[in-house]
């Protein structure tokens, strides 16, 4: 199975997501990026990238917990299994 996410740098802080909503998962498009916006490919929504965990009604992007240490952010492979397969298959 392969989960698709990303990592975007808000400011000094960093957040990572699923490449999928909770809306449109089922179309397996994910998002895409465009001067400071994202986009949905499914239903195309589109909102400033500082506001990407509010996102636009119920389309915005699957949070996943991450976290830095030294200097690197990581995703724990448990929590890339818990919410991937669940959107991904």
């Amino acid at each position: 199975m392969k989960i698709h996410f990303f990592a975007v740098k808000v400011g000094d802080r960093v957040t990572s997501f699923l490449d999928s909503c909770t809306k449109c998962y089922l179309q397996n498009k994910g998002f895409g990026f465009d001067s400071g916006s994202v986009i949905c490919r499914a239903c195309d929504e589109r909102y400033p990238l500082s506001e990407i965990e509010k996102g636009f009604g119920s389309c915005y992007p699957i949070r996943l917990e991450g976290r830095m240490k030294d200097n690197r952010y990581l995703i724990s492979v448990a929590e890339l299994e818990k919410l991937g397969t669940r959107f991904f298959s």
